[in-house]
């Protein structure tokens, strides 16, 4: 049977060509739905982006007869079926499978780090709440309250994906099976909690939105741990194109995006006004001078 179509083959080695044809006709109007899905939703993401500033301009641009990003579809559509054309089906899957994997971990971890740090009081820009602040019972905590605002939350997420990456490829390895790998694993196990039980020292922000992910942090703290093992089990060749992709991005992103994005801007203008607030003698002598 052929591996390609193993479904449709199978009712052709039956005599049944017409049912083989139907089948095989239902797949390329699936494959077509998806097709057309992507080229629908990728080109919004990427005017998105571009709106703001972190990828280039022209992107953005909204064509006045068809009302639709068409630039952003023409670069990302061509992209695809290059991108299609060069890489087989087995290659195509996997790195599809470790971008989802990624984006994913990227929205569990965002969760984490945007939950546990003071936000507006009512959209006053000027009136923080206490979200981010440490429990008493939390080791070093006037050392992490000394740091900018978000750098021990940040610092707590980072070092559970790592410890994940660290069990995960323990499994993968096959270490574990040693004497030292099974002790790796306990002390893994135990900073593991420990970084948990850290993440929810912090305590939450009082935002309003219309949907909060519940039971944070173990819900997000769960879906990290599961597609990190998922991403850990992909081939080494898969892991280097998407470290290559993300070199590409990151690259764009310093070297353009990081100077033009709109939310940057806003995002300073609005600790100018903290720091106004705060310390307003301070900020009239700067003016002055």
């Amino acid at each position: 049977v052929d591996t390609t179509a193993p479904f449709a083959e199978a009712f052709d080695a039956k005599g049944c060509t017409a049912v083989k044809y139907i089948i095989s006709i239902g797949a390329l109007v699936g494959l077509t739905n998806n097709l057309v899905t992507g080229v629908f939703a990728l080109p919004r993401s990427v005017y998105a982006m571009a709106d703001d500033g972190l990828i280039f301009g022209w992107l953005a641009s909204v064509n006045s007869l068809t009302k639709v990003p068409l630039n952003a579809i023409i670069v990302f559509t061509l992209l695809n079926a290059l991108i299609a054309l060069v890489f087989d089906i087995e290659a195509l899957v996997e790195f599809l499978s470790i971008g989802t994997l990624f984006a994913y971990s990227s929205v569990s971890a965002s969760v984490l780090v945007l939950r546990f740090q003071s936000a507006p009081i009512d959209g006053d820009e000027k009136r923080m709440d206490s979200g981010g602040q440490l429990s008493s019972w939390i080791p070093g905590r006037n050392f992490w309250e000394s740091l900018p605002s978000g750098t021990s939350i940040s610092v707590g997420v980072a070092g559970l994906i790592a410890a994940y990456f660290w069990l995960a490829f323990t499994f993968r390895t096959g270490f574990y099976e040693s004497f030292y790998g099974q002790i790796s694993i306990g002390f893994n196990g135990l900073l593991i909690v420990l970084l948990v039980a850290f993440i929810q020292g912090h305590q939450q922000n009082s935002l309003k939105t219309s949907f909060k992910v519940p039971f944070v942090p173990f819900l997000p703290c769960l879906s990290l741990l599961v597609n990190v093992f998922m991403m850990s089990y992909l081939t080494y060749a898969t892991w280097i194109r998407l470290f290559v992709w993300m070199g590409v991005g990151l690259l764009i992103y310093f070297g353009y995006g990081i100077r033009h994005s709109k939310e940057a801007k806003r995002l300073v203008t609005i600790a100018d006004i903290r720091m106004s607030s705060t310390f307003p003698n301070k900020n009239n002598r700067i003016e002055k001078q």
